[in-house]
């Protein structure tokens, strides 16, 4: 994740919260680099959000729902 990081512009994390990217309604994703995590799960596990979501309990300890 931190060789992710060092390639992205700076100041990407200030610039998702001005776009609203981390606004959610749940609240429970709180720092840019958690959804940016999120986001890479859920690519490299096939589209999977349950996957994706029990990868960011594993690696964060956040916990999402994945029911609608």
């Amino acid at each position: 994740m931190e060789k992710t990081k060092k390639i992205l512009p700076a100041g990407w994390e200030e610039k998702a919260r001005e776009l609203g990217a981390m606004s959610r309604e749940s609240g429970v994703i709180r720092e840019a680099s958690s959804l940016l995590r999120l986001n890479m799960l859920y690519t490299t596990n096939e589209g999977s959000f349950q996957a994706a979501a029990t990868g960011l309990a594993m690696t964060e300890g956040i916990k999402i729902t994945t029911s609608p």
